[in-house]
């Protein structure tokens, strides 16, 4: 909310765009999971659904209510390739060995979007299942299996070494 009440008050407005659901990847430095933003704190319109028709709006449409709206845009790319499948595995491999969280694919015609999905790049969902085994239960786990471990990590930091002191 502070982010949009400062870069895009509009937003904060009950009547703007009623008919619509607007939707956000919201980017801050302390929401950060994988991907490194710096210090940036922004929001970027990444889709628009039409209440009333149950439709997506195309990125033609998403362009034009970004530009109407002064709203961050998510960049298009333009996957390359034969057919569906080829081209969501080129994007794919467009973001691979990076930190970069994925894209979102959509399908369309020229006046709406057929279908929506967002891809995870292999990287970013590796790094996110490692962060995800790194938790409390499991870092309390490895100290006391590995006291030494914990010995020498603490020797590292210049603490001293108190085995009663083992978290758990």
């Amino acid at each position: 909310k502070e982010i949009a009440a400062k870069k895009y008050p509009c937003l904060l407005d009950p009547s703007f765009f009623q008919e619509y659901s607007l939707i956000f990847e919201l980017i801050f430095p302390e929401g950060r999971v994988v991907t490194n933003y710096g210090d940036e704190e922004d929001l970027y319109l990444t889709g628009c659904f039409h209440l009333g028709k149950m439709e997506y709006f195309n990125y033609s449409k998403l362009k034009s209510l970004s530009i109407y709206a002064e709203l961050n845009l998510v960049k298009a790319l333009e996957a390359k390739g034969n057919n569906y499948k080829e081209k969501m595995e080129n994007a794919l491999n467009s973001i691979k060995g990076t930190d970069k969280e994925g894209f979102i694919m959509t399908i369309q015609d020229l006046n709406k979007v057929l279908y929506r999905v967002k891809f995870k790049g292999p990287d970013w969902i590796k790094t996110l299942r490692l962060l995800n085994e790194c938790g409390y239960k499991n870092v309390v786990e490895l100290v006391q299996t590995n006291p030494e471990l914990y010995s020498a990590c603490m020797k590292a930091r210049g603490y001293i070494w108190q085995p009663d002191k083992i978290p758990g």
